[in-house]
């Protein structure tokens, strides 16, 4: 049986449920290896003039990884040869200074 509209004539358009777009539904959308959130993670190391704090590094892993996974990879990120790990006073949410861990990418020594 389908619904008529109201002029009487044609059918009217009823929204199936049964298809539905991957933007609608998450499961059906590929997954993101732990490559690809690192390489993330390099990326934003590399566009920050000032460096990111490694909590920020941290918030870019996915959330499913158990704590022992996300302190290893940081680990290996931090031991790149290209990141350079300071400690700096930055200030907090409360404008208060801090001790934080900052990542920022090595400059390339001048061929010349």
């Amino acid at each position: 049986m389908t619904a008529m509209s109201e002029q009487g004539s044609e059918p009217a358009k009823v929204r199936s449920t049964r298809g539905v777009f991957a933007a609608e539904n998450p499961s059906t959308t590929p997954a993101r290896s732990l490559a690809d959130h690192v390489t993330d993670i390099y990326a934003a190391i590399q566009a920050a003039p000032d460096g990111i704090p490694l909590t920020q590094a941290q918030s870019m892993l996915p959330e499913l990884l158990s704590r022992k996974a996300t302190d290893a990879t940081l680990a290996k990120i931090r031991a790149q040869p290209w990141v350079i790990s300071t400690t700096e006073r930055r200030p907090n949410r409360a404008g208060r200074l801090q001790p934080q861990v900052i990542l920022r990418a090595a400059t390339a020594p001048d061929p010349a």
